[in-house]
């Protein structure tokens, strides 16, 4: 499994992922065998569109790899399809082809001017960054992949070090964009040294109204 990180925030949108892959295989006998590869990237530009998509679990669709999957998707859907549609689309998607099999993905990005964020998880489509009440965005931050990993990484554990200052959950609302991208960093190190199945490098990118960053 894998820690990936969405935030959305006042100035931009941090997309963060370790690139930890497990690997299981079973014997005739029914033994397993647990084997980890370091280096797998876990997020995406969809196509050349300010889009990110992040994606944890099964790493085919099919018999296609995510990333052949996501290059096929965009050829075949429409340059002005939503954010929201691709989200439906994914899931309807792999509701036919991952029999058995789980994943997590996170769709963000702007549209006209907005930014806009879906989840999807074993075929549920969440509209994460919007104010129930009030019908309009707002911040947040979700993370996916391995269970309990805000109480494990940061509830009830030390400040999180972003270089200038200890910081926790409720600091998060106050982000500026370069402030998310090095929590991000920060809670995607702990979870490395503390938990078997994150492994490093980090793989991150910013998405504001004027395109997508990668982070080095």
């Amino acid at each position: 499994m894998s820690v990936v990180v969405t935030l959305c925030l006042y100035d931009g949108i941090v997309m963060a992922a370790d690139s930890r892959a497990t690997l299981i295989w079973t014997y005739p006998d029914g033994k397993q065998e647990v084997s980890h590869r370091d280096g797998e990237k876990k997020i995406y530009q969809f196509g050349d569109r300010n889009i990110g998509i992040s994606w944890c679990g099964n790493a085919l669709v099919g018999n296609e790899n995510v990333p052949d999957y996501l290059n096929g998707l965009f050829n075949r859907l429409n340059k002005m399809t939503t954010i929201k549609e691709i989200a439906e689309k994914i899931n309807e998607e792999c509701n036919e082809r991952l029999i058995g099999g789980t994943m997590r993905c996170h769709i963000a990005g702007y549209e006209n001017g907005t930014q806009c964020f879906y989840q999807v998880v074993d075929g549920v489509v969440t509209h994460k960054n919007i104010n129930p009440e009030r019908g309009i965005p707002t911040i947040c931050i979700v993370w996916d992949g391995i269970r309990g990993i805000s109480r494990d990484i940061i509830r009830g554990k030390e400040k999180l070090d972003i270089g200038d200052r200890l910081v926790d959950e409720s600091d998060i609302p106050h982000f500026t964009l370069d402030e998310g991208v090095r929590f991000t960093r920060a809670l995607l190190k702990r979870s490395c040294l503390e938990l078997e199945e994150c492994g490093e490098p980090l793989y991150s990118l910013t998405i504001t109204d004027e395109g997508i960053h990668w982070i080095g």
